[in-house]
């Protein structure tokens, strides 16, 4: 079997197998360093490394919490400076739990480059374009001030936070494009398509309440009304698409957790079948060694002879066997007649 001739970290403890043999134990934790599987085809995430496994479940869970929180902490954020706090705090979180969902992926052998996954520039996209959500509480906080302390560029300050938070919505749109991606990876295309369609419905309904917000402040009351009953429909479209992306975070972490599982087994199994062939190769070995040595035909000469003794004439023949009818010298001899001696010869 050939050696790991690239980098590939130990799914339990990261040590670097390059210059190992699969099949044999981590020389780091002992982990039963598992075998490619080349009749199998494709990749998937329970085939991912262990520790990016457990990193990834739990960051996708702290992001999954932290994303409703922010939410939540900002629309009442707007009068008070404590929700303003607790929305800075949250945000934080949130920036924090994407940094993390963003790491790069671990890979094992059969794994695919992606666009999405695979490209640091888009991860860095997304952790840039979430830091908009701390923006946003911090902007927050000072709008709060500028109102308490009747502040002159108050109007300013208002007009920059209502920029902010639509640029705070359409900053998780790359974040779930890469949500997405990973249920794909997972084999979840049911879960891809609500993230991709979660993405696109914030995109087009936040569009929609900011033209139309734009649009009523221009026109006459009845064609207002209209505008704004149509913005209630698109927002509900927008919170409705919300929350099935939200739900999906939550989807994708059990996933992740589900992976984790799997991967655990497979490697156990693999672990038993690698000592299974251990104990029959040990067992084939002793055999062989117990078996006869070979004689070697130039040594002939050096082995003894083994002398059978004759055995005794006059023994009667074992039971079962013929009796061979034999001349005895006891017998008597007779003449031929004389008209015998002459018939001729034939």
């Amino acid at each position: 079997m050939k050696t790991i001739e690239s980098s590939r970290p130990c799914h339990n403890c990261g040590y670097d197998l390059r210059g190992l043999t699969p099949g044999n134990p981590c020389p780091e934790c002992g982990t039963h360093i598992p075998v490619k599987r080349t009749g199998l085809k494709g990749d998937n995430l329970a085939d991912a490394p262990i520790r990016f496994l457990r990193r990834f479940a739990w960051a996708m869970l702290l992001n999954a919490v932290a994303l409703p929180a922010a939410i939540i902490a900002s629309a009442f954020a707007n009068n008070s400076q404590t929700a303003a706090f607790v929305a800075l705090i949250l945000a934080a979180g949130l920036f924090g739990s994407t940094w993390l969902v963003t790491m790069q992926r671990g890979k094992s052998e059969r794994s695919i480059n992606d666009n999405i996954l695979d490209n640091p520039r888009w991860r860095l996209g997304i952790r840039l374009a979430v830091i908009a959500w701390p923006v946003l509480a911090a902007m927050h906080l000072l709008n709060n001030a500028a109102v308490a302390g009747s502040w002159n560029g108050q109007g300013f300050i208002e007009f920059v936070v209502a920029l902010v938070s639509i640029a705070a919505g359409l900053a998780i749109v790359p974040l779930f494009i890469h949500h997405a991606t990973f249920a794909g990876w997972a084999g979840d295309t049911g879960l891809e398509s609500r993230f991709r369609g979660s993405a696109w419905l914030i995109v087009a309904t936040t569009f929609l309440v900011a033209f139309g917000g734009g649009l009523a402040a221009a026109l006459a009351d009845p064609v207002r009304s209209m505008l704004y009953i149509g913005g209630v429909m698109i927002y509900f479209v927008y919170y409705g698409a919300w929350i099935v992306a939200i739900v999906g975070c939550l989807q994708l972490a059990s996933v992740a957790f589900a992976a984790i599982k799997a991967n655990k087994e497979v490697t156990a199994r693999d672990a038993r079948v690698a000592e299974r062939r251990a104990r029959e190769m040990a067992k084939y070995t002793e055999r062989q060694f117990a078996a006869p040595e070979p004689v070697n035909p130039f040594e002939a000469d050096l082995i003894p002879t083994q002398h059978v003794p004759l055995e005794d004439p006059s023994a009667p023949p074992p039971r079962g066997q013929l009796q061979r009818i034999e001349a005895h010298d006891d017998l008597d001899a007779y003449e031929l007649a004389p008209e015998d001696d002459d018939q001729p010869a034939r």
